[in-house]
Parts: C-alpha cells; structure tokens; sequence
C-alpha cells in the first residue's frame, strides 16, 4: 500500500522530499503516537496535499550525531518555549508545519522530545543555506512559544521516535503501531 500511495503521489507531480517529510515521517508519526486532536488536525489536510510538513532534525555543528542537538524545548505556564537553530532543512520556505527535535532535560538520548511547529509562528525564521542552492536547504532559526498540545508522543519520546522516522524514510516500511 505504501508503494502504491508514493507511486501516485509521484505521478501528481509532488515532490519525494514533500512526500518522504509530510506523509511518511511527519503523518506517520503522528498516526502512531499523536492525541486525537493532533491527528484530526494534520492527517486529513496532509493526506489531501493541503499541508506540507518539513523535518527540523539536522543543526549546525553537530555533524551525523543528532543526539548532540542543541536545541532545547522548556516548559512555561501555557505550553513550551522551543530555542535553537536547524540547518540542512528541506522544503522549510514552503513547509505548513515541522516536526522538531528538542532537548527537554540533560540526558543525550532520553530527553528528546518532539514538537509540531507551525512555520508561520512568530519565532520561526526561515533562511537558504549560505553557498548552496538556496532552492534546496535551509536553516531554520526557532525562538517560538508552542501551547502543550505542540509535544507530539510524550517527554523523553523524541529519541525512539527519531529513530523509527528515519527507519522509515530510509526503507519506506511504516513503523505504525510499534511506537504505542
């Protein structure tokens, strides 16, 4: 079924980074561990083309280790406040909504936490990466408030999540229902 969605997807003329971040990593994620208002939220509209999500994993300085990130995520009296800076971001100048990966304590693996970030928010800056296409990556500067319902899946999650999206996006096999 997964074939047979991307094979038409890719027929309609959508771009693999559009469906490989919106429908396999971002709604996949979604549908395995996000609430009922998440996913009444954002799987129909991704579904329908009708929002296109983007990845905010990678950061500058920190190589292939992702566990290494710097971005942090802290609580305030009315949700998160997400702080940091994401590099090699593709499809952030016309992504709806990423899905990011912050720091929500001191552990390298265990406080990993995931949010949906609207791209539009306040906060949120989007620009090319400096020498490169600018058509392709770019950088995505967050120092924005998200309400609570921003944290998809639970605190500390982030890590295990990441891990079953990138399996995902690197074998197309869907990872539903091992994350609950």
């Amino acid at each position: 079924e997964s074939a047979i969605v991307a094979e038409e997807i890719a027929l309609a003329g959508v771009p693999d980074s559009a469906r490989i971040n919106t429908i396999d990593n971002i709604g996949s994620t979604v549908l395995a561990v996000g609430t009922d208002q998440q996913r009444a939220g954002y799987l129909l509209p991704m579904a329908r083309g009708r929002m296109l999500g983007c990845v905010l994993f990678s950061e500058p300085g920190v190589g292939s280790d992702l566990a290494a990130l710097r971005t942090t995520a802290s609580r305030t009296a009315d949700g998160w406040r997400v702080s940091g800076t994401k590099t090699w971001t593709v499809g952030a100048d016309w992504a709806d909504v990423g899905v990011c990966a912050a720091r929500t304590g001191s552990s390298k693996y265990a406080d990993v936490s995931l949010f949906l970030v609207p791209m539009g928010a306040d906060g949120v800056r989007v620009e090319p990466v400096p020498g490169v296409n600018p058509e392709s990556f770019h950088r995505v500067f967050l120092d924005v408030d998200l309400p609570s319902d921003a944290l998809l899946g639970e605190v500390g999650q982030g890590w295990q999540l990441l891990n079953d999206a990138l399996g995902l996006e690197r074998t197309g096999i869907p990872f539903w229902g091992r994350a609950r």
